[in-house]
């Protein structure tokens, strides 16, 4: 009888050693295996990275057979310029060594030329209205502001352009976001409520609210075509009480 039951003790404490051994393995694998991220457990960007709009060539610009499409982060800013000579007449034939670029004295390189021809298809625009509607801004000026940013719009309508309405004093609103639509621009300039007893004018907040809508909202292209962007501030009176610094704009 005992000899029957030490075969049967050895193979149980063989499996046992068995057992121990493939634990011990399988600890040493997963202590040496790299570690798992699942995508809610991904490290967090800073917050300023994340609201920074991203500046990718457009897909309705690449070449229908381009095989790659790479896409960057770039700081690259447009700057539309008109060249003339002393009489006034348009310089032709420009090259990018015929222009010079400063910033504060400091001169920059030209990452990009192109030159566009009078009289070709006339480039949209994307346009943000930050309209100042303080205490000092009276209900009839304000009927005239109306009527001439309706006919800065007629005069754009060949350019297939869009808009944005935003109004400022002690706070700044968006009132309409970038849209094409005459009905619902009309609906934003009649929600244009003066501030009765205004003090403020957050003009630096305005500029600033405007530029980061303008970067972060407009279409970038419309027909296959890149938009002209532009801020039109209209003020009466000097900034006051603002929360963003001059130098920030």
């Amino acid at each position: 009888m005992f000899q029957s039951l030490i075969p049967r003790l050895l193979r149980r404490r063989n499996l046992a050693n068995f057992s121990f051994q493939s634990l011990l393995l399988l600890c040493g694998a997963l202590l040496l295996m790299p570690p798992c991220v699942h995508p809610q457990d991904a490290p967090q960007q800073p917050a300023a990275e994340m609201q920074r709009p991203r500046r990718a060539l457009p897909l309705d610009l690449l070449p229908d057979d381009s095989d790659e499409i790479y896409r960057v982060d770039t700081d690259l800013v447009r700057l539309d310029v008109t060249v003339t000579d002393a009489a006034g007449r348009p310089v032709r034939n420009l090259r990018p060594g015929d222009l010079k670029l400063y910033e504060d004295g400091v001169e920059r390189p030209l990452a990009f030329f192109n030159v566009e021809r009078r009289g070709g298809v006339k480039r949209p625009v994307a346009v943000v209205f930050a309209l100042d509607v303080s205490g000092s801004i009276t209900r009839a000026e304000m009927m005239r502001l109306v009527d001439a940013l309706n006919s800065f719009m007629r005069r754009l309508e060949d350019r297939d352009s869009v808009f944005a309405v935003m109004s400022f004093g002690m706070q700044v609103k968006v009132l309409q976001k970038f849209t094409n639509d005459q009905q619902k621009l009309e609906r934003a300039f009649d929600k244009l409520a003066r501030e009765e007893y205004g003090q403020s004018t957050h003009a630096y907040d305005a500029a600033d609210d405007a530029i980061r809508l303008l970067v972060r909202s407009a279409p970038r292209t419309r027909e296959r075509r890149l938009l002209k962007r532009a801020v039109v501030m209209i003020t009466d009176g000097f900034p006051v009480g603002d929360t963003v610094a001059p130098e920030t704009v």
